[in-house]
């Protein structure tokens, strides 16, 4: 499990940070993942898209679930 993780998180934790560091990605975007390549040239690649209309920002609160960020 620890080898998969050191690799979940080289090719796609730490490169998509970059990408929302440098501007690439933004708040509010989803975000699509996908490969470019075969084989050992395989790669991944970060595309932002606009949500949706209808699409919330966070999910709607748990029935019974206490809310510790009360404004």
């Amino acid at each position: 499990a620890r080898p998969l993780r050191r690799t979940i998180q080289r090719e796609i934790e730490d490169n998509l940070s970059e990408k929302i560091l440098y501007g690439e990605l933004t708040a509010g975007q989803i975000v699509i993942v996908g490969t470019e390549g075969t084989g050992e040239t395989a790669k991944f690649t970060f595309r932002g898209v606009p949500k949706p209309n209808g699409v919330p920002d966070s999910p709607p609160p748990i029935e019974g679930a206490v809310n510790f960020n009360k404004d």
